[in-house]
């Protein structure tokens, strides 16, 4: 059976430390407030929603969900990021993914304030992401390269396939693996739905990043001995009448051919939250303006 990676055991010290710097600022009256906002559409989105309001609770940082309708209006959806980018009690603002149809996601990227977008969706953000300026990087991205250095996993020299080219996961971790240092200087391959062959790119890689929202997708046919599979799945499936979560991966199918594999749940999650919160402090010092991105 394959090493399982969980992410637990990396964020461990980093939450201790996390834990102080709250308990600081709140010591200075401030207190560290987060807002998700979402539509109901998506039960990927309030699986992880909820993952996020748990760990607040957890850290001691407020957190507000502002979940509308799926029926609603692209300009009330505006309306109501605009009113959280105008509220001074809320330092961090993430969008959950996918919206629905109807709503571009491409304004709401202009929208968000740049300050409190802790998932770096803004064009400020993933401009500089991709130029490889400090930035809020986008917590799941940054939770990949972070399990695999909690693990001394290094990525310079090898080949990584991410199987997803979303703006929250997919493109930012390229960009990431594609900055110099033993996790990084990575050859990285992005694939999607109309690449050609993907069972074949896939088991030639030494890495494989899986960020397609499809349950299960990834199985024993994409694989090969020696391989470190990263799920960044978060689905729901139903076993014996009962929802459970699952990856992007068929972890049962691959876990015995692999050489590493991270489990869904417990794998990148735990690791995605402690980079968030990480954003989360890091958007009060830039709204207080002791630093700047």
């Amino acid at each position: 059976m394959s090493n399982i990676l969980k992410g637990a055991k990396v964020s461990k010290l980093r939450k201790k430390d996390l834990k102080l710097d709250i308990k600081n600022l709140k010591e200075k009256g401030i207190n560290p407030k987060l807002s998700v906002l979402m539509c109901d559409h998506d039960p990927a989105s309030s699986v992880y929603a909820g993952m996020i309001e748990r760990n607040c609770n957890k850290m001691d940082i407020e957190f507000k969900l502002v979940k509308l309708s799926q029926e609603i209006s692209e300009e009330e959806f505006l309306n109501n990021l605009d009113s959280l980018n105008n509220d001074d009690s809320i330092h961090g603002i993430i969008v959950m993914m996918p919206l629905p149809s109807h709503i571009d996601s491409e304004k709401v990227s202009l929208k968000i304030s740049y300050k409190k977008d802790i998932d770096g969706i803004s064009p400020i953000n993933a401009g500089k992401n991709l130029l490889g300026l400090p930035t809020f990087i986008p917590s799941t991205s940054q939770a990949c390269q972070d399990i695999l250095k909690g693990f001394e996993i290094e990525t310079s020299g090898k080949n990584v396939v991410i199987v997803g080219r979303s703006n929250i996961v997919g493109k930012p971790l390229a960009n990431l693996l594609l900055t110099r240092g033993k996790f990084a200087d990575a050859t990285v391959t992005v694939c999607h739905s109309k690449t050609k062959d993907l069972k074949e790119v896939t088991k030639r890689a030494d890495i494989i990043v899986a960020a397609i929202g499809s349950p299960e997708f990834i199985t024993k046919e994409f694989v090969s001995k020696g391989q470190t599979i990263v799920d960044v799945g978060m689905n729901e499936k139903t076993v014996d009448g009962e929802v459970v979560l699952c990856g992007d991966v068929n972890f049962d199918e691959v876990k015995d051919i692999v050489e590493n594999i991270t489990p869904v749940p417990g794998g990148v999650s735990p690791l995605t939250n402690v980079a968030l919160m990480t954003n989360l402090l890091k958007a009060i010092e830039l709204q207080k303006g002791n630093i700047t991105i």
